[in-house]
């Protein structure tokens, strides 16, 4: 028996470049800085030369970091007179929608299958001919899966025509969460003005409560290669300098700003989870021992290990559940192209701290955003 055993490797990478743009409305020339990452795999079979595929992982994601910067775009609309290029349009609607070609693939699949299975049951195995009703109820089958799914696909051609980012011109279009954001040459750096306080409502910020950069039910979209820092503790507002990291998948640990208490606080929630979680699939395998068929069968050592190894799961269980439900953020769908995050805290004051903190991120690009590889055009400072 052939038996393959081995170690995979994944490795990502983020970097920046500058785009150059000319309103095609009103020539104005801007810029705005293109962020992509990219991923790369390799393979250590039986575990041999495990540096060999960290570096094919290393290059594979350099590669395609490389590849998306040299030909993507991002729809981002000119800051004089709000639109959106030609280019950006068909990046607007290409990013539309796409749901529902997957969709059409799975119904593609689901339907060969169906009809596939119907064709040998008719045929007896695919040993005899179809007879002349089960050919009229295949190509009836077949017809209507074509139409299940051919349908997606036309549906979504047919929302996208009608999608045009600039029918509101020459009003400025609604910012694009997550979208970078235009500048032109000459233009001066404007410092955010500092936050307002008021004691009155405990310290809460005084500005406009929801920004526009915060989705329906909090969500906020945020690049990660400059993600901001407030001040403030995610979880109870207070100005802090700890820290506390999230993970969201394998390769993406996310920085927050957390209090010592509300860090201990979250900690208690984890393991309170973790023991909730024991105790009731403990005391659930218990209550099944005692059902007489189950007494009988197992025997009491049987029923002791039985629920000892329920308690072992309940530790998993619970584990999960806690890192789910008990940190003070939900870290939503990662973008891994666009190098985005969706991000929801808790605590939904703390939505407008964090989003004037994202919309405070200057256009330009920084120090801290220069690309991680050798780029054909560096970014300009």
């Amino acid at each position: 028996m052939f038996i393959y055993v081995g170690k995979n490797f994944t490795a990502a990478l983020s970097g920046a470049v500058v785009r150059d743009v000319t309103c095609e409305k009103c020539g104005c020339a801007y810029h705005y800085q293109l962020i992509r990452r990219g991923q790369g795999t390799g393979t250590a079979p039986y575990y041999i030369n495990q540096g060999g595929a960290q570096r094919r992982a290393q290059k594979g994601a350099k590669k395609s970091l490389e590849k998306q910067l040299k030909r993507d775009i991002d729809p981002v609309p000119c800051p004089d007179c709000g639109w959106f290029q030609s280019p950006m349009v068909r990046e607007v609607r290409r990013r539309s929608l796409r749901w529902l070609n997957v969709t059409a693939i799975v119904l593609g699949i689901l339907a060969a299958v169906v009809l596939l299975i119907f064709a040998g049951d008719a045929t007896r195995g695919f040993d005899r001919d179809m007879s002349g009703e089960d050919r009229i109820v295949a190509a009836l089958m077949a017809a209507v899966f074509a139409g299940v799914t051919i349908g997606p696909v036309l549906l979504r051609q047919l929302i996208l025509r009608s999608r045009n980012p600039n029918r509101n011109f020459p009003e400025h279009p609604t910012p694009i969460p997550g979208a970078p954001k235009p500048w032109k040459d000459g233009e001066a750096e404007v410092a955010p003005p500092p936050l307002a306080y008021d004691a009155s409502i405990g310290g809460a910020l005084t500005y406009q409560r929801m920004p526009p950069e915060v989705e329906p039910g909090g969500w906020i979209t945020v690049q990660l290669l400059e993600f901001p820092t407030p001040a403030e503790c995610c979880a109870c507002l207070i100005p802090t300098d700890g820290m506390m990291a999230f993970k969201k998948g394998e390769l993406v640990v996310v920085p927050l700003k957390l209090c010592e208490p509300c860090q201990r606080a979250y900690q208690r929630r984890r393991r309170a989870w973790i023991f909730w979680t024991i105790g009731v699939m403990a005391i659930l395998a218990f209550l099944f021992t005692l059902i007489p068929d189950v007494a009988k069968e197992f025997g009491v050592p049987g029923n002791y290990i039985f629920v000892g190894v329920i308690a072992f799961i309940g530790i998993i269980v619970g584990a999960a559940l806690g890192n789910t439900f008990a940190p003070p953020v939900k870290l939503g769908r990662l973008d891994g192209k666009l190098n985005t995050l969706r991000i929801r805290f808790k605590n939904r004051d703390y939505a407008p701290i964090f989003a004037t903190a994202v919309s405070a991120m200057p256009a330009r690009p920084t120090p801290s955003s220069q690309p991680d590889v050798p780029l054909a055009r560096p970014l300009r400072a």
